[in-house]
């Protein structure tokens, strides 16, 4: 099975980024990961560009599974839990990406970090 990363990218504005962020992580994800079983593992992110805070969220599964998850992700039981992240989105999110990766190499290191 080929892992796949169902991966999201968000810009918040920075005035809301401690109640949004509190939210997706204590609330959203959360919910989701019990609800949406074909997602395995999720890891979420921050960094920077120019300044600028970018959250990026991997919701790890396999490429026969992916498309199950993304539905399981926009089914009707999840309908409020979407509606308050798009509510979410038109007032406090500046850049919402999705973007779906392939791994297509894996080299396991020595274990030493």
């Amino acid at each position: 099975m080929t892992r796949v990363i169902y991966q999201v990218r968000l810009k918040v504005k920075p005035e809301e980024a401690a109640a949004f962020n509190a939210w997706y992580e204590g609330a959203y994800i959360p919910k989701l990961m019990r609800e949406v079983p074909h997602f395995y593992n999720v890891h979420r992110y921050v960094g920077e560009i120019d300044g600028e805070a970018v959250y990026v969220t991997d919701y790890e599964t396999t490429d026969e599974d992916l498309d199950t998850a993304v539905a399981e992700m926009r089914s009707p039981g999840r309908t409020e839990d979407n509606a308050e992240f798009y509510r979410w989105r038109d007032r406090a999110i500046t850049l919402h990406e999705s973007l779906r990766l392939r791994e297509t190499l894996f080299i396991e290191g020595s274990g030493d970090r």
